[in-house]
């Protein structure tokens, strides 16, 4: 009798569903080459996550040279995911100066995110960071993730919930380090919420990012699979506006009257190249810096559209 219990109990043991592992949510951070106070900002990032967005692991690059980062990278956003797990990555530093550089080779294969990711990089990882079919790139207009049925092609049922990457700028010291400020800033904003949202530290960036002599345009490349539940601590905010933000970031100092007529407004600084959409509707516009030609203004027109506009355009 003892031998027939014995054989339906491991019986039942091995025929027993498993039971499901936790999901966990993991940031990466590399702040190489930024500025003097990055090592403060690093320990003052790790307990933010960590405190205040429910991160169970924050992993910092401390040791790690340029040339290694993308390769840590790869590591983190392809490593085996559980369902609901929840990577953010964020790397800021210098491109070009003296052989240094945060960004991925020429030649580096796809980066394919195993779990629902978050990554703010230098706008070198946008061509191999491989997106979900039906991503879209928010560059002149406000995303609206609510409208995911709006999503075009196929969804491979492997895809995670959310895939997004805003660009951060890269060279300059005094533009990296006041990028990371103002990310860090909104995040600290946010904690109460809880939610990472990638809108909202897109609108942050545009509104807030004041520095003149830049090129440097705020992106955002984004999947999403329209399930809250499935992506927290990733989100979206429904909270705060474009108008809250420009009011709030810093302050405006000045409007300027736009000449009649058409405006063209830019993708990027370049007027012969960059794509381009048209404003017909009259009315003032908050200029908000200058490119390092002072040709072109980057400029706010209404809560939701941003870009450069030429400055003889302006009444300034």
């Amino acid at each position: 009798m003892k031998r027939i219990l014995s054989g339906l109990m491991a019986l039942a043991a091995a025929t027993a569903p498993l039971t499901a592992q936790a999901s966990s949510s993991e940031a990466l951070i590399s702040f190489h080459g930024a500025d003097n106070g990055s090592w403060e900002r690093r320990a003052a990032v790790q307990d933010l996550l960590r405190d205040h967005y429910g991160f169970d692991q924050v992993r910092v690059l401390v040791d790690a040279t340029a040339a290694e980062v993308p390769k840590e990278v790869r590591r983190f956003l392809e490593k085996p995911a559980r369902p609901g797990d929840q990577r953010f990555v964020w790397v800021s530093g210098l491109k070009g100066e003296a052989g240094k550089t945060v960004c991925p080779g020429p030649a580096a294969a796809p980066m394919r995110p195993s779990a629902s990711t978050l990554v703010l990089a230098p706008d070198c990882y946008k061509p191999v960071i491989r997106f979900p079919q039906g991503a879209r790139h928010y560059r002149l207009s406000a995303p609206a993730p609510g409208a995911a049925a709006a999503r075009v092609g196929r969804i491979d049922a492997r895809d995670p919930g959310l895939v997004a990457l805003i660009t951060l700028p890269v060279g300059d010291d005094r533009y990296v380090a006041g990028a990371d400020s103002l990310i860090f800033d909104s995040l600290k904003a946010g904690g109460k919420a809880g939610i990472v949202d990638p809108t909202y530290l897109l609108r942050a960036l545009r509104a807030g990012f004041r520095w003149n002599g830049t090129a440097y345009t705020p992106t955002l490349d984004l999947f999403y699979g329209g399930a809250h539940e499935a992506v927290g601590p990733f989100g979206f905010r429904s909270d705060q506006t474009g108008a809250a933000l420009l009011e709030r970031v810093r302050p405006v100092k000045r409007k300027a009257g736009r000449k009649a007529g058409r405006l063209r407004v830019h993708d990027s600084p370049d007027p012969h190249t960059a794509a381009a959409l048209t404003v017909r509707k009259p009315g003032p516009v908050r200029v908000l810096r200058a490119d390092r030609s002072g040709a072109m203004r980057y400029v706010a027109i209404g809560d939701n559209l941003f870009g450069w506009v030429r400055r003889h355009d302006l009444h300034l």
